[in-house]
């Protein structure tokens, strides 16, 4: 009989980091006070993700995902081109007080990043790829405007069947 794979840490070690970040403390050795929250080494964080940079990226990566997904589902309840403008707003404030620790370490890195030029880097790489998305959402809107232009009222599009 083999023995059981014990599950990855890994999701408990990134909401401990945002735990963390949230806290707002100064210093940003991250592996070292997740490594003491979870009570596991801090070789066992450091295997999971090499770098802090690493972490930080993935703690953006999964924040974005989540603010993405609500903003999605703002966008695909909306059946005009106006209501979806305005559900592009109502997505990020759903997400702000639904995920109020993800939009506080997202607030302490912002603040980190002005002496930190990695965590700068990384912010900066995640909200471009969050202006590619934007636009490309904002273009099917207009596209959408477009489409019922002929009918007399931008309010007469047909709704998105899918969001880019």
């Amino acid at each position: 009989m083999q023995p059981k794979k014990r599950a990855s840490r890994r999701p408990e070690m990134i909401k401990a980091a945002f735990k963390e970040l949230a806290a707002g403390q100064l210093k940003l050795n991250l592996f070292e006070r997740i490594s003491q929250r979870l009570k596991i080494s801090r070789s066992n964080v450091d295997y999971h993700f090499g770098s802090q940079a690493a972490l930080l990226r993935e703690m953006m990566e999964m924040a974005f995902e989540s603010a993405r997904a609500s903003t999605q589902e703002a966008l695909l309840s909306s059946d005009t081109p106006n209501a979806r403008l305005i559900a592009i707003a109502d997505g990020a404030m759903n997400w702000g007080k639904s995920n109020p620790l993800y939009a506080r370490a997202f607030s302490f890195l912002h603040w980190i990043a002005q002496d930190d030029p990695a965590v700068r880097k990384e912010l900066e790489a995640t909200y471009a790829a969050g202006q590619e998305r934007l636009a490309r959402v904002l273009l099917a809107i207009r596209l959408d405007c477009l489409k019922a232009m002929p009918s007399g009222s931008p309010d007469s599009a047909k709704p998105l069947s899918s969001v880019p």
